[in-house]
This record gives C-alpha cells, sequence and structure tokens, in this order.
C-alpha cells in the first residue's frame, strides 16, 4: 500500500491498507 508496493504484489498490498478499495493497480 505504501512503498511496499514495488515490492509486494497488487493482490496483497492492495489489502494491506487500502482494504477498502478492491484489487485496483496502485498508483494514486
Amino acid at each position: 500500500g505504501e512503498i511496499q508496493d514495488l515490492r509486494e504484489p497488487p493482490s496483497t498490498e492492495v489489502r494491506s491498507t487500502d482494504t477498502a478499495k478492491p484489487n485496483l493497480p496502485i498508483g494514486d
């Protein structure tokens, strides 16, 4: 969700921080 999106896959990092959002590509 934060800096980890560069390392962790979108499916996991999205759930780590952006739980409200679906499996969307991080970049906003």
